[in-house]
């Protein structure tokens, strides 16, 4: 109870930095896919994207799924879904139903291989976990969507978009609908992080923000979902944690929830959907339940 009161105090700190953390990408991105081929209702699409960004080229591994009712003529539900931590873009399709249930509600599965990243968005002179020439998280609104839309033209509108994740792969996934609202009409996160300030001693935070002794205001205003959270007005949040994980403990997701709660007690429109799985654990066991419920949480939010 005293870390979780602890946890909470970190709201009431933050309660009155309500703004977006977000830098713009000052060079040009040019990027180019290996793909050549048309997308098969019912199938899996593997592609390559290489892309270049201050001078450096980079290339990323992803796969995609379209649902046996896929009609390239029409709009197409999209749901983006990343890994955790250093997985790998088949992580879900290997481990869940999760191309069974893409065919249930109609969606389109993007899933890149998204490696070490933490979804920054940007690097420091003390960072030591460089995912790429781009940060991870502007690799997703500066390369990853355009490319959806140029190549497949998916992902096109927030209100048929949503974005996914387990783990690290969650914190992404809120990160990516709170920094760029206009992209997606729902988002979700299972056994994610959203609070840095309170897992100052995390050794891949430290990697990519430096340590929080020495850079307490980048830890509370970059990338800090806490901070971000109001910028997820409108959008649905569906959140999901094992009550036994220990390796990113519960209270993340309690308190993102109530994070999400005291701004619509300000009078906003923040609505969620929040599970604690008892007995459960930071595994596939918890991921393969929670999506169930995820899936029918997108398929209730977005557009069909």
């Amino acid at each position: 109870m005293k870390r979780i009161h602890a946890l909470i105090c970190s709201i009431c700190l933050l309660a009155a930095c309500e703004t977006a953390s977000h830098r713009e990408v000052s060079s040009p991105i040019s990027f180019s896919s290996d793909y050549s081929g048309s997308a098969t209702p019912g199938s899996w699409v593997y592609d390559k994207i290489t892309y270049t960004y201050n001078g450096e080229s980079a290339s990323v591994n992803l796969q995609l799924y379209f649902p046996k009712t896929y009609k390239a003529s029409t709009p197409a539900r999209t749901l983006i879904v990343f890994h955790g931590y250093r997985g790998r873009q088949g992580d879900w399709n290997n481990n869940t139903r999760i191309s069974v249930l893409a065919d249930q509600y109609s969606f389109v599965l993007v899933c890149p291989s998204m490696g070490t990243t933490l979804y920054e968005s940007a690097y420091f002179p003390e960072t030591i976990n460089k995912w790429g020439p781009l940060p991870g998280g502007l690799f997703v609104s500066d390369v990853l969507v355009p490319y959806l839309r140029k190549k497949f033209s998916v992902a096109t509108n927030a209100k048929f978009t949503g974005v996914f994740g387990n783990s690290t792969g969650g914190r992404g996934a809120l990160l990516a609908a709170a920094r760029n609202p206009e992209f997606f009409g729902a988002t979700g996160g299972v056994s994610g992080d959203y609070d840095p300030v309170s897992m100052s001693q995390n050794r891949l935070l430290v990697s990519v923000y430096g340590p929080y002794k020495d850079f307490e205001k980048r830890w509370q205003n970059t990338d800090n979902l806490m901070e971000m959270a109001v910028n997820l007005k409108g959008i649905p949040v569906f959140l999901a944690h094992g009550d036994k994980d220990s390796v990113v403990e519960k209270e993340q997701a309690i308190l993102m929830s109530l994070k999400l709660n005291q701004l619509e007690k300000k009078g906003g429109n923040y609505p969620k959907v929040s599970k604690i799985y008892p007995y459960k654990m930071h595994d596939w066991d918890c991921w393969r339940a929670a999506l169930s419920a995820a899936m029918i949480f997108f398929d209730g939010n977005l557009s069909k």
